[in-house]
Parts: C-alpha cells; structure tokens; sequence
C-alpha cells in the first residue's frame, strides 16, 4: 500500500477516540503506582460506582471521572502513606492464608519494604507494597478451591473490598469466621456448610447508620482507654469530624472507610 493510500485511510478514519474515562483513571493510577485503596474513602466510593456503572454497560459520569483524578494527583506518596498501605496490607495477611512458596514471598516483600523504608525509598516501598498486594490477591497462592483456606481466602478478600474488620461482623457471622478461621490448619475436607455461606453473608452485610454507630462506639471506647493523649490527636480529630460529617449526610461507606482509618492510626500509635 502506497504512503498516498495510507494517509488516505487514516483520514478516513478520523482522529483516534479519546480514552475512556475509567481509562483515564487506570493510567493516572499507574503512574503514580497506587490502586484503588491507596486513595482518600470518598474517591475509592466514586471509582466503585464508575467500575459498578462500566460493568453494567453504563456511561461513567464524568464528574466522578475528575474528581477521582484531581484525588489521584493529591496523593503523597511519603513514610505516612507507605506505612498506612503496608498496615492495611498487614491486616490482610493475618488473615489470608497462604501456600508455602507464596508465604516465603510474602516475607521477602516485607523485608524489601522495610529496607527501603529505612533507606527514604518511599516510592521503591510502595511500588514493593503493591506486588505484596498482588500476592495477597492471587487466588494461585491460596490453597486449593472448595478447602477451608480458600473459602477463608473469599471471606477475607470480601470483607477487606468493604472494609470490614472481623469485629464489624454480627455476632453469629463472627462466630463461623472464627470457626473457619481455626479450621484452615486442618483436614481439607473438614468443611462445615454454613461456611460456603460466609462470602455472600459479607457482601449482603449492611454497612448503614447502625453499623457505623456500632463501629464508632468500638473505637471512642478504645481512645477513652488511650487517655487525652490519643483524643487529642490533631490528626485524629480531623478524621472524627469527616465521620461525623459524612455520617450526618447519611454517606455510611465513606463513614466506615474514614473509621477504618481512625483504627488504623491507633494501631500505629501504640
């Protein structure tokens, strides 16, 4: 085909389509290596709703589509945001159990980690933090389908997609995760059936105005105990007022996300 014939074609065509806006997002958040979870609760609600909106054949609303942006670019990647991500992903790995090989692994990543931290690699940490998690996500690195672990395994990559904490869970949805979560060092065939239910209960658990009360009550009691030290907390009052705000405004999973953070910096704090 001549160059004539080409430049023919192209200008036929037209100009290439602009990406897409969950496109857009994707990239920005591969340049700056973060994932979803990385970012503040109300733009991980708006990217759900666009994936949600995308899956469905939906058109994403581009508003969201800015906002999740212009929150991309506000990210920090410094020691406060690495050690968040790597406490997040801590959690995790208390409770996903993992082959040997993926276990070793895991360990090696944490020693990485812990190695840049110590060197002010904070980027090289994150971008370390983010192949631990892709470990933690593999279903290859669990044990096989149908056994404890791995209905463990579902249980517990749902409830971190929601941020549920164990002690989120009502009292008998707790009491069958704690049965399988002792179960996952025995027989692979010791399978109760209330178990194969567990996955699902967690995705219908709703995550409302009494949750988000019940989950606040949890850790005010918990500051209390710390004293004025831990309620004086510049960074914890801030966080506290964001959960009132978005609790008032009836916006219970970005309430639960910010909540999840206040945990997470008491953890850090002792």
């Amino acid at each position: 085909m001549t160059c004539t014939a080409i430049l023919a074609l192209a200008v036929a065509a037209g100009p290439a389509a602009p990406p897409s806006g969950l496109a857009r997002v994707d990239d920005a958040l591969s340049r700056k290596s973060l994932v979803g979870e990385d970012l503040p609760p109300e733009a991980q609600q708006l990217l759900e709703r666009a994936r949600r909106a995308a899956l469905d054949g939906q058109a994403v609303d581009g508003a969201d589509v800015e906002a999740i942006l212009t929150a991309i670019a506000t990210v920090r990647i410094d020691l406060p945001f690495v050690t968040h991500k790597v406490m997040r992903l801590g959690r995790m790995l208390e409770h996903r159990p993992l082959l040997p090989g993926a276990q070793l692994e895991a360990q090696e990543l944490l020693q990485a980690i812990a190695a840049a931290v110590r060197d002010g690699r904070v980027d090289d940490a994150n971008r370390t933090a983010n192949a631990l998690r892709d470990l933690l996500m593999d279903p290859v690195a669990s044990a096989a389908e149908g056994s404890p672990p791995d209905l463990h395994r579902a249980v517990v990559t749902e409830m971190m997609r929601r941020g549920i904490e164990p002690e989120d869970l009502p009292i008998d949805l707790l009491a069958r995760f704690a049965a399988l979560s002792q179960a996952v060092a025995g027989p692979a065939d010791d399978v109760d059936p209330a178990w194969a239910q567990l996955p699902q209960a967690v995705t219908d658990l709703a995550i409302d105005g009494a949750f988000v009360q019940r989950k606040l009550a949890r850790l005010n009691h918990r500051i209390a105990e710390r004293g004025g030290e831990a309620g004086g907390s510049a960074e914890l009052l801030r966080l506290m007022q964001r959960v009132g705000v978005a609790t008032f405004n009836r916006r219970y999973d970005e309430a639960n996300a910010l909540l999840n953070q206040v945990g997470d910096l008491l953890d850090r704090d002792e």
